[in-house]
């Protein structure tokens, strides 16, 4: 007979433990009642270990070092900036609850951990939120767990702001002419390629196809499938491309002012300064300029299918559901009601 791991169930107020016996098969032992019990139950567990044994996997591995492994795993998989705020959150795990073996990681002392950012928005929390649980799956599925301990959590949904942050024609211009030259690069391309930030932090002078006129990424999704996405660059986002990959053949083209290959922060936080000068409403986004492109691009009289390619996404549902109820103006609006409707 041996003795899995120990965990609390939030439903019940219930310390339970696996006892294996060795036929193979396994029963539940109830341990103790309250979340407050905790040391009573881990030696009332530790006595049972001394008597029967452990089940004896890779859970005496501290949490550090699985992470680590982790972040290992990671770099091979996905772009560096989303291995860097991957490492940032699981950085913070560790140190809100402290470094310890893995099976010694409890579900409340994550629902703890996913509290810090209550107050932050959908989006954020939903990103946390992932980020912790693909860490525990890959742990489990690698035998540092036995019991996933990732409580089950609310799943916000995700909400583009689309139109709202929309960065206008008016407000680029004033931006654009402001800024410094490598921001004015930056925000140019943003603004007339429809990238995200990302993509083009990571953008490199092999990722450009001069004879179609556009970057070609190559994507891992989770199906296991490799994707390749197409940004289409226009002649004046084509040039700055090109000039840029000239200067810098290897590595990333997109780099400050110092030649620091640029992230999504420094660019935000270049904006800001931008922004202060001119005295600008504290609504502008980096992402805004993508916003900006779907619904310039709209309103030029492009097909919403032809938009949604543009963007990278599989179908319209996004630009119908972030842009399309709101390009009308009243009068536009008003001014297509009576041509149909007054007769």
């Amino acid at each position: 007979m041996k003795v899995g791991d120990f965990w609390y169930q939030a439903g019940t107020s219930t310390w339970f433990c696996y006892v294996y016996e060795d036929t193979g098969r396994k029963h539940k032992k109830t341990l103790g009642k309250g979340k407050e019990n905790e040391e009573q139950v881990k030696q009332c567990w530790e006595q049972l270990v001394m008597k029967h044994g452990s089940q004896g996997q890779k859970k005496d591995s501290m949490l550090s070092a699985v992470v680590k492994s982790y972040l290992s795993w990671k770099e091979d998989e996905v772009s560096e900036e989303v291995v860097n705020a991957t490492r940032s959150k699981l950085g913070k795990m560790v140190i809100f609850i402290s470094d310890r073996p893995m099976h010694l990681v409890k579900s409340y002392q994550i629902e703890d951990f996913l509290k810090i950012w209550k107050d932050d928005s959908p989006a954020t929390k939903k990103l946390v939120q992932a980020q912790i649980s693909s860490f525990f799956k890959w742990a489990k599925n690698r035998e540092y767990l036995e019991i996933n301990p990732m409580p089950e959590y609310k799943k916000y949904p995700t909400i583009s702001r689309g139109i709202d942050a929309a960065m206008t024609e008016t407000m680029f211009c004033n931006l654009h002419e402001e800024s410094p030259d490598w921001l004015k690069d930056v925000l140019w391309t943003l603004f007339y390629s429809g990238c995200r930030p990302s993509e083009l932090c990571r953008s490199t002078k092999q990722h450009l196809d001069e004879k179609l006129g556009c970057w070609v990424f190559t994507e891992h999704k989770t199906d296991g499938k490799v994707h390749r996405k197409y940004i289409i660059l226009v002649p004046s986002v084509l040039d700055i491309v090109k000039r840029l990959g000239e200067m810098h053949p290897t590595g990333t083209i997109f780099r400050g002012k110092r030649g620091i290959p640029l992230t999504s922060p420094k660019i935000w936080a270049a904006l800001q300064c931008v922004r202060k000068r001119l005295g600008v409403a504290n609504n502008v986004m980096v992402y805004g300029a993508r916003h900006g492109f779907a619904v310039s691009a709209l309103r030029a009289g492009l097909s919403r299918s032809d938009v949604a390619s543009a963007l990278g996404h599989t179908s319209t549902n996004m630009v119908d559901r972030s842009y399309g109820h709101q390009l009308d103006t009243v009068p536009d609006l008003r001014n297509k009601l009576s041509q149909v409707m007054d007769r």
